[in-house]
């Protein structure tokens, strides 16, 4: 499933979701465990966990410029 599509069935906004420490990757994470993948989905990493955090900061940004070399 896609952010979007989950976003869309769940009824939630962006800003919803990504409340500090939360995260659509987190959320696939628990979902591997539920389904028994535990031994494959590994934690993440230290630097991977404090992008986590600061996504919440970011969801009010919307100049193109910016997200697009972000993005790249």
């Amino acid at each position: 499933m896609t952010l979007s599509a989950f976003l869309e069935r769940a009824e939630l906004s962006p800003e919803e979701l990504y409340r500090p420490a939360k995260s659509f990757t987190a959320l696939k994470r628990i979902r591997a465990r539920l389904d028994g993948a535990s031994a494959e989905i590994s934690e993440p990493s230290a630097s991977t966990a404090a992008a986590f955090r600061a996504l919440p900061r970011l969801l009010h940004i919307d100049d193109p410029a910016r997200l697009g070399t972000w993005q790249r």
